[in-house]
């Protein structure tokens, strides 16, 4: 791939993350402290002097709660979930804000141990 193609496709990504993280009402800020990095980080992306985002893509997913593989291609390949219990449950945790979403993982955990 050539450079001009990896310039796009990060491009992309990075459009990607911007795009979720206001659909999610989140911030820029949020993101770079979630990552513990220097604060000038994201405008670096943004600027162009810096693609190091791709090295933080399994972060930066678990963070917005979408897939790797979303972020690089915009497509979100899922697991087919046929349990009916687990659909209704994950259609309503696609309904809760990144805060509740967050609670809600955090006290399945507990459950789980």
């Amino acid at each position: 791939m050539r450079n001009s193609e990896n310039t796009k496709e990060a491009e992309e990504i990075l459009a990607r993350i911007s795009e979720e993280l206001a659909r999610q009402k989140r911030t820029q800020s949020d993101l770079i402290a979630f990552l513990d990095l220097p604060k000038g980080a994201y405008s670096n992306w943004k600027a162009g002097k810096s693609r190091n985002f791709c090295e933080h893509l399994g972060a930066i997913s678990e963070f917005l709660n979408v897939s790797t593989e979303y972020l690089v291609t915009g497509k979100d390949v899922q697991k087919t979930i046929t349990n009916p219990r687990e659909v209704e449950l994950l259609t309503w945790y696609r309904k809760l804000s990144p805060e509740k979403q967050d609670a809600i993982r955090q006290m399945a955990k507990l459950l789980a141990e």
